[in-house]
Parts: C-alpha cells; sequence; structure tokens
C-alpha cells in the first residue's frame, strides 16, 4: 500500500506543469521558475553554477505579480517564519501571468483538500488558470 503510494509520488515527481525563464539580455545568466503539481522550483544560474531553491505550493502564504510593459516580476511569499521571499524580475509578462494563475489555482486547490496529483499535468493546466484568473481579475481596475 505504501509502495504504491510512494511509486505514484515518484513518478509524478518529475512531471512539470509549467515554467517561465528570464529574459536575455536583461539577466545574462538565466533564471527559471517550474512549478509542479506539489512544489515551485526556483534555479537562479550564474557564472560557472547554480542556486536551486523549492517551495512546497501549501507552503506558499502569496504570490505577487508585477507588470511594467513587455516584463514582469514574480514575488513568492514563504510561509514558514524567517524564510527568504523568492523574487524573479525579468520575466516576459504572458508567461508569467500564466505561472502566477497556476500557482494560485493550486493554492485554493490544496487549501480546499483537492487532491491534484491523481490529474495529469495536461488536464490540470486549464482549471488552475481559470481558478487562479479569477483571482488575479477581481484585483485589476
Amino acid at each position: 500500500m505504501e509502495n504504491d503510494k510512494l511509486e505514484s509520488l515518484a513518478a509524478d515527481s518529475d512531471n512539470i506543469i509549467c515554467s517561465v525563464k528570464t529574459v536575455f539580455p536583461f539577466q545574462i545568466f538565466p533564471s527559471v521558475l517550474s512549478v509542479e503539481k506539489t512544489k515551485i522550483i526556483f534555479i537562479r544560474y550564474f557564472f560557472l553554477g547554480h542556486h536551486a531553491e523549492s517551495m512546497l505550493i501549501n507552503n506558499i502564504s502569496s504570490v505577487k505579480l508585477e507588470n511594467a510593459y513587455f516584463l514582469s516580476s514574480i514575488e513568492i511569499v514563504n510561509n514558514i517564519p524567517y524564510s527568504p521571499k523568492i523574487v524573479i524580475p525579468y520575466l516576459p509578462s504572458r508567461e508569467a501571468r500564466e505561472v502566477v494563475e497556476i500557482i494560485q489555482g493550486l493554492m485554493i486547490a490544496y487549501e480546499t483538500k483537492t487532491d491534484v496529483t491523481k490529474i495529469t499535468s495536461e488536464e490540470l493546466v486549464d482549471p488552475m488558470k481559470k481558478i487562479g484568473s479569477t483571482k488575479i481579475e477581481e484585483l485589476e481596475l
């Protein structure tokens, strides 16, 4: 029983729902934000190396999207005390908006105890964007 559950989790662990990458030349070494069903992964590349950080979806307290013409930035705040927030600037606006919508959709799904691990990543994108976008559109003027 537990073995089956672990194998199912392992099979879904590399399943990226969506990702967004910073725009060159605004950031010479790229940063990538990837969203999976249960976590986000942020990788910041630099000369001869990289720094990777992950955060569980249920540990995210807020996600902010800031737009400026064709570029956006995303700020993700962890609800664990003394944890630094993740800020990713210089993202393509359309892709950044989609990522934020999906993250917010996943946050709402986890808050309502909806098990998204049983749904394929392809089937998950549209409902999560729809759930997350209503939250964004309510705040826009």
